[in-house]
């Protein structure tokens, strides 16, 4: 039976009473007989839910975040890479292109690129994005405010299951997670970040499903939708969750098939979850019907056939699943690369996986008394099997962001094991004092003191570190700063091959010695949101989505941003091309750093008989820095290069120049 926030609590054993048979319910009640009311539930009488929930959403997650928001918002940022591909599909949310699938993913099949399932992050940023002008600071407001709602949600779900105690524990957990992550994870608009903290409201809200609270049925549906079409990862996980709020609504509907009124209310509230769950597939099943192949048959050809060797189920997928269970790495710090995933002390990982192990038995054995707490950690242990399989089915490297869902599982994780241990001490307490219990207040008053203080610490933590935070990709999106405004203006002004603001400009910036594109692409939005007609080539129709793209024979000109000196001045040579901005970032002395850590780099491939990367070098230094077989030595040495980077410039160009 479900309770409101601001509900009175229900005798002792109503949770035994709501999802267990009815008999269970009698022993628990017979075997433990209604004591006063706890502290918590006397506090919940005392202060409104929402007040415990809206104040500790606020430290944990409102206050930090929105300082990072006031750092962030000068100078100007301009999206660059996935950014810039994610806010090129929202601003299409709500026009004839409104996109029907997710993301372009590590996804190839029938020789197509796939995307992540589907475009519900799109739809649920939006709002915020629209009513900030579109503009890229309301991409980080629109993600700042999706990850406060998820922290309020999962603190209101702690409350209605147990009240303030288990709010603050919660809280505590979630606030070492932001504080231990980083603030990044949650103000950029990056599809793996996005999932984080509504993977912990689905593990709650299945738990709370699990105890008969069919009111959370909806927000499970919702929360597992939003992580399974934004990530590719959750693909296994959530339904593998899911079947466990499936199985709670088949048994319930058994028990109460004979009370009429109960089963209604079961009928409804799962009517109206399937309702929305079709709702919210509806996009992608729509996209699965209008094209073939469709991105559903794409993403089973990519795992049915995959292109790289999968991780596997055994060590090489275990050690990664013990490594984000270690707490040193989020507590201390620690901030993985997007290239390599955490490296972490797997003993210690495998110590609290054996800790949680041995709680969640101790938990089992006093299920009829405390059902709560053992439900929790059968939906944690569902979680962690599935993202072990998950882990297993990785294709390729294991990179750090398809290993974030498990910081996300360890907040439930944590939040049943502590809870398991007090009341298991709680319990020994009682019987080993030969008088009565000491006033409840007065034993509680160390763990609140305790939790509260870490959850204020670790929040303060998070707020210094929003204080002082910069944009991801800081270098390139400083380039794009010192491309952009001049050449909108170049363009609006008609001086330039094109047409002015009537042209139709074709983009490119194959021509980057740097070798990610990550300027031009930028570049590419920047242009978009300024209303310029602008096109890709069909090679990039994957991260400009197809009817952004067009051939040379449509466009008035070219708007071609190229990357390093070599380059730069091949189109400074070219006839018909104009020049329309310029950009070095770097200093004097970060140059003769740059020449001087080239030349040794040369001489040490030359050294170890690679003398074909030489030429590589200075055509792709991405690739050819991060190439898994150059040797570590010469890998290390050459690393500060891509960090220095190059200059870059802007040229536009009648369509059949270069």
């Amino acid at each position: 039976m479900s309770q409101g926030l601001g509900s009175n609590p229900a005798p002792r054993a109503a949770p035994a009473r709501d999802g267990a048979p009815a008999e269970q319910a009698e022993q628990a009640a017979q075997a433990e007989p209604a004591e006063p009311a706890e502290p918590d539930e006397r506090a919940r009488r005392r202060v409104p839910g929402w007040a415990v929930v809206g104040g500790l959403t606020l430290v944990v997650a409102a206050v930090p975040l929105a300082i990072a928001l006031v750092a962030l918002a000068s100078p100007r940022w301009y999206p660059v890479m996935d950014l810039a591909e994610t806010e090129l599909r929202m601003r299409d949310v709500g026009t004839s292109h409104t996109p029907l699938v997710g993301m372009p993913g590590r996804i190839i099949g029938f020789g197509q690129q796939g995307n992540h399932p589907g475009p519900l992050s799109f739809y649920t940023l939006w709002p915020v994005y629209f009513l900030a002008g579109r503009t890229a600071f309301g991409l980080h407001l629109a993600t700042i405010v999706s990850n406060v709602g998820a922290v309020a949600v999962a603190l209101g779900i702690a409350y209605r299951r147990k009240g303030p105690m288990l709010t603050l524990g919660v809280a505590c957990a979630l606030a070492v997670l932001l504080r231990g992550a980083g603030v990044t994870l949650f103000i950029e608009v990056w599809n793996p970040y996005l999932t984080i903290l509504w993977w912990i409201v689905f593990l709650l809200a299945v738990w709370s499903v699990l105890c008969a609270d069919l009111a959370l049925l909806p927000v499970a549906v919702f929360a597992g939708s939003y992580c399974m079409q934004t990530h590719i990862s959750y693909a296994g996980m959530v339904p593998a969750v899911g079947l466990l709020a499936v199985g709670t609504v088949v048994i319930l509907a058994v028990r109460r098939r004979a009370d009429r009124a109960a089963l209604v209310r079961l009928g409804a509230w799962t009517a109206g979850s399937v309702a929305l769950g079709l709702l919210l597939w509806a996009p992608p099943v729509i996209e699965e019907v209008r094209h073939r192949p469709g991105n559903f048959e794409i993403i089973r050809d990519s795992f049915s056939h995959p292109a790289d060797r999968s991780v596997g189920l055994g060590w090489d997928a275990l050690h990664p699943l013990l490594s984000y269970l270690d707490p040193v790495g989020l507590l201390s710090d620690f901030r993985a690369t997007d290239l390599e995933p955490y490296r972490g002390i797997w003993p210690l990982g495998l110590a609290v996986l054996l800790g949680w192990a041995a709680t969640a038995l101790l938990a089992w054995r006093r299920r009829r008394a405390e059902p709560e707490p053992a439900r929790l950690h059968l939906v944690v242990g569902v979680a962690l099997a599935g993202g072990l399989i998950s882990i297993s089915r990785i294709q390729g490297p294991v990179r750090h962001y398809l290993l974030l869902w498990e910081w996300a599982t360890a907040v439930p994780l944590a939040v049943a094991t502590g809870w398991t241990v007090a009341l298991v001490w709680r319990e020994r307490r009682s019987r080993a004092s030969a008088t009565d219990t000491p006033p409840a207040r007065r034993r509680i008053r160390p763990a609140v003191a305790a939790l509260a203080a870490v959850t204020l610490v670790a929040a303060a933590q998070l707020g210094w570190q929003g204080a002082h935070e910069e944009v991801q990709a800081a270098r390139e999106t400083g380039v794009l700063a010192q491309l952009a405004p001049p050449t909108i203006a170049a363009l609006r002004s008609g001086d330039v091959p094109g047409g002015g603001e009537d042209g139709r400009y074709l983009v490119r910036w194959g021509d980057d010695q740097e070798g990610f594109g990550v300027a031009g692409l930028g570049l590419f939005n920047e242009l978009d949101r300024q209303g310029f007609t602008v096109r890709g080539i069909k090679f990039f129709a994957f991260a400009v989505v197809p009817y952004r793209t067009m051939d040379f024979t449509d466009a008035t000109a070219t708007v071609n941003t190229v990357v390093g000196p070599d380059l730069i001045e091949k189109w400074r040579n070219t006839p018909g091309a104009v020049e329309v901005a310029y950009a070095d970032p770097r200093s004097d002395e970060e140059r003769e750093r740059f020449d001087r850590l080239h030349d040794q780099v040369v001489q040490a491939m030359l050294d170890a008989g690679l003398e074909d990367r030489v030429a590589s070098l200075d055509r792709n230094l991405y690739l050819t820095v991060y190439d898994p077989g150059l040797p570590p030595d010469i890998a290390e040495m050459a690393r500060p290069l891509f960090d220095i980077g190059l200059p870059a410039a802007v040229f536009v160009a009648p369509p059949e120049a270069g």
